[in-house]
């Protein structure tokens, strides 16, 4: 929609309405037509210099009709957790666990956009595959080449990073992108060159006919399509063609460049399988989504003085006209979807979309949701940075956690948090700066584990017979997988990206948000999540000894993200109640077993036992047994769960030396890794 301003001339006489500034803060609601009954009229709506909305109406009752309508907006504007919209009920939602499952919904998705689509990405890679093993695998430069050329406008808004951190090249897909149609796909890079920051812009969404989205941690770039098996190998790159093959142990980062150039010797250096979570909604949601992004696209366009190129929602026509989801559904056999309320929830800040009180919702969530879990936490995360009455980091989710076993403690409760990570932050670990980043995960962990400790031994002074221990709370697991390349056995850390927590199985956030500061205290990274709950579909559940209500929706996604780790049937009983002795013995047990058989193999991995010191000394660097001996039951491990390793890094330098740098230092320093 053009933009109009208040002194434009009408063809007759009209009433404008100027939305006041203490409104614009809820701007966004004032055209979110399902918040309240407002009028439906032949409505002018546009934005002035400033981003201003204002609406034309046709007369004087309409206008009051208005008025009333926005007052009892305002009204609404506050929302749980600190939100800028609300639990939204009867939306339809969906999780996909990895990139093969997400992209092949993606394509679906995109083909039956009708409207427009909006993109907003950390990275954008537009020679990414989106199918593999068809005849003719698509291609998402050539999908959505073929979308505007069907008359739809694209917009992606991406991440303008800096160069010598990563190598996303935000700029080569500015310049390029449009090329394929420069009527139809507009690309904005944020912040400007001579603002850039070591903040970045996190938010991973793929918005439809303001009416079906994506949201979760899966990135549209190299390396991130995956599936069940987390193959380690691929000889003919039929899954992985040319710079797909990546692993970012050993290899390059993301970046863009001819498709098929291999970026990753495969014949002697395996991929790093990447472990990630995203999700569909359509609904009223989708509206929120789309409001997200039009605000950050236009506050982009008044950093650039580009007036021009702002944006506002489609109409309540063009939105009808729009993707039909049950349409979508029939035609591509589509399963898993459940009804169910779900609240957007963010990160933002005034460098990332100009707010003078930073938005941390995501965060607020977080805490809220750690607080009230009644039986068990899931989680899995990129990082664990987080502390228990620390100042740096400054969020207070270990806090949380502390804070609920510490009661589960006096109250003699059976209460399990489970917490999958990454053996260690992407990076090769001869780099100090990957060592860095792992040491503050450890630091968290260990942290969390001596407070916890520290409660126990007050509960034995005053019960003898207590007789738990911290890992009957809570532990911290990893993911990896093994091999035969090239003769030779070889392993690889399953790189946990996901942004997942799960309480009692009723309640999910899925999103981009790390926990550590960086991504929660709003001002920093800019990130997008989505609670998500049920109310009307919810299923009975035995744990302990209680009967649980659990919303199936949440159950599922952890039957299948377990079945996959563990090695077992959805169906299994193991499965059914998470804080069992049975279930957590069985994980307990089955990362230790595979623990040891690493370790056997392998004299070089990161763990408990071997330091980092000892691995980077060590000069046997080749498996301690043969390909063979691999289809031995004490060497072939089960599923892919290990134990996190705490220890690894406890003799090395840059861990010491960190420890012992000036205070004055530290919260500049910090800030890059926390």
């Amino acid at each position: 929609m053009s933009i109009l301003k208040n002194d434009e001339p009408f063809t007759r006489p009209k009433y404008v309405i100027d939305i006041e500034r203490t409104v614009i803060r809820y701007k966004f609601n004032v055209i979110h037509l399902t918040e309240v009954a407002l009028p439906s009229t032949r409505l002018g709506l546009g934005l002035d210099e400033n981003l201003e909305y204002f609406l034309t109406v046709e007369n004087k009752r309409e206008r009051e009709i208005w008025l009333s309508s926005l007052r009892l907006i305002h009204s609404r504007s506050t929302h749980m957790f600190g939100a800028s919209t609300g639990l939204r009920k009867n939306c339809f939602a969906n999780w996909y666990v990895g990139g093969a499952s997400y992209y092949s919904a993606l394509v679906y998705a995109l083909l039956a956009a009708k409207k427009r689509i909006l993109i907003t990405g950390w990275g954008f890679a537009p020679g990414l595959f989106l199918t593999r093993g068809l005849e003719t695998d698509i291609r998402l430069d050539k999908l959505l080449q073929q979308k505007s050329n069907e008359g739809l406008d694209i917009y992606v808004l991406i991440w303008n990073n800096i160069e010598t951190a990563f190598q996303i090249q935000a700029e080569w897909v500015k310049a390029n992108l449009p090329l394929i149609n420069p009527l139809k796909i507009r690309v904005k890079i944020h912040p400007a060159k001579s603002k850039l920051l070591i903040w970045s812009h996190h938010q991973k969404t793929v918005i439809i006919d303001d009416k079906f989205a994506f949201v979760g941690g899966i990135d549209l770039v190299y390396g991130r399509y995956e599936d069940s098996f987390y193959r380690l190998t691929d000889p003919d790159g039929a899954i992985y063609p040319g710079r797909d093959y990546q692993n970012f142990s050993n290899g390059p980062t993301e970046n863009n460049g001819p498709t098929m150039d291999h970026v990753v010797d495969r014949t002697t250096t395996t991929r790093m399988p990447w472990q990630d979570i995203h999700s569909s909604v359509y609904g009223d949601v989708a509206f929120d989504l789309a409001r997200n992004f039009i605000e950050r696209w236009n506050f982009v366009c008044k950093e650039e003085n580009d007036f021009r190129s702002c944006i506002t929602h489609l109409s309540i026509d063009e939105r009808k006209a729009g993707i039909e989801f049950s349409h979508f559904i029939e035609a591509h056999m589509v399963e898993g979807f459940s009804n169910c309320e779900v609240q957007m929830l963010r990160s933002l800040g005034s460098w990332s979309l100009g707010l003078a009180t930073p938005e941390r919702s995501i965060y607020n969530a977080y805490v809220a949701y750690i607080k009230e879990a009644k039986k068990f936490i899931y989680i899995e995360n990129q990082f664990f940075v987080t502390s228990v009455k620390s100042s740096i980091p400054s969020n207070r989710i270990a806090e949380a956690i502390y804070e609920r076993i510490k009661i589960a403690i006096h109250n003699n409760e059976d209460f399990r948090v489970y917490v999958v990570l990454p053996v260690h932050t992407a990076g090769n670990l001869s780099d100090a700066s990957t060592r860095i980043a792992t040491k503050f995960v450890v630091s968290s962990v260990k942290e969390l584990q001596k407070k916890i400790k520290s409660e126990i031994h007050k509960k034995k002074a005053q019960h003898l017979s207590y007789h738990k221990k911290v890992r009957d709370f809570v532990k911290f697991y990893s993911l990896r997988n093994i091999c035969v390349l090239d003769n030779e056995i070889k392993t690889e850390q399953i790189y946990i990206h996901s942004k997942l927590l799960i309480v009692d199985d009723a309640k999910v956030i899925i999103g981009s948000a790390n926990i550590n500061d960086r991504s929660m205290l709003g001002d920093r990274d800019s990130e997008f999540c989505l609670s998500i709950q049920q109310d009307t579909v919810l299923e009975t559940s035995r744990m302990g000894q209680d009967e649980m209500l659990v919303s199936p929706f949440a159950r599922n996604l952890r039957y299948e993200l377990w079945s996959r780790f563990l090695a077992i049937e959805k169906t299994s009983p193991i499965m059914q109640d998470p804080t069992s002795g049975l279930c957590w013995n069985y994980w307990s047990k089955l990362s230790d077993s595979n623990t040891v058989k690493y370790e056997r193999i392998f004299t070089y991995l990161p763990t408990n036992i071997y330091h980092n010191r000892e691995i980077s000394k060590s000069k046997r660097k080749h498996p301690t047994i043969s390909p063979e001996d691999l289809n031995k039951d004490e060497y072939r491990p089960i599923g892919f769960v290990t134990n996190f390793p705490v220890k690894f890094l406890k003799h090395d330098i840059a861990y010491i030396t960190l420890d012992h740098l000036p205070s004055s230092s530290l919260p500049a320093f910090k800030q890059i890794f926390v």
